[in-house]
């Protein structure tokens, strides 16, 4: 059976890459308030050219789903984070900052789901700065072998034409069932936790 610690053995070099930035903002707080109608160097768009609104971005993140670890993480700020809060109840990082965290994370979800699409995008919320929709996909682990169906919430913000922020939510029994070979069973619960 595979417990919490293995998995969290399985992401430790991309918890490793994370970058630590007491300064990064709050998305909770001031996240809406942080566009800026000067565009930072890394996100200088040529005189003329289109700068991609936050729908436009999360279509460009889904339709893409990723494929390409390297572009995907380009397509964030240079400080900007992806988060998926919940993985943290399997031991894993829930948030990775800086487009080398970024991709590293995309590459070990590529590795686990090579033939992945996200797909059946649902936008609810577009506005400029912020979108807010949910997305599937259905993929062979390459860990259990087993097809599992999972389901996203993604919020994305966007600052200057790029991603600063996409906070994803996903059903953990089916991730479960796609990282632990007896799914849930394998689940080992913190001693924090138990009754």
């Amino acid at each position: 059976a595979m417990a919490a610690s293995e998995l969290r053995e399985d992401t430790r070099g991309v918890a490793e890459t994370i970058h630590a930035n007491p300064d990064s903002v709050d998305d909770r707080t001031s996240l809406k308030n942080s566009t800026s109608s000067t565009p930072r160097a890394d996100t200088a768009m040529a005189e003329g050219s289109h700068m991609k609104n936050a729908r436009e971005l999360l279509e460009e993140f889904t339709a893409a789903s990723f494929r390409d670890p390297k572009k995907a993480a380009e397509m964030f700020t240079e400080d900007g984070a992806f988060e998926m809060p919940y993985l943290e109840s399997f031991g894993s990082p829930g948030r990775y900052e800086g487009r080398e965290a970024i991709e590293g994370f995309f590459r070990s979800v590529r590795e686990l789901y090579p033939d992945m699409g996200l797909e059946n995008i649902k936008l609810m919320i577009d506005t400029p700065e912020q979108a807010f929709a949910e997305y599937e996909f259905t993929a062979q682990s390459s860990k259990t072998g087993r097809t599992v169906h999972l389901l996203f919430f993604g919020r994305l913000v966007a600052e200057n034409g790029k991603v600063r922020l996409l906070r994803e939510s996903v059903n953990l029994v089916e991730l479960a069932l796609g990282v632990f070979p007896n799914g849930l069973a394998d689940y080992k619960v913190p001693s924090e936790h138990k009754a």
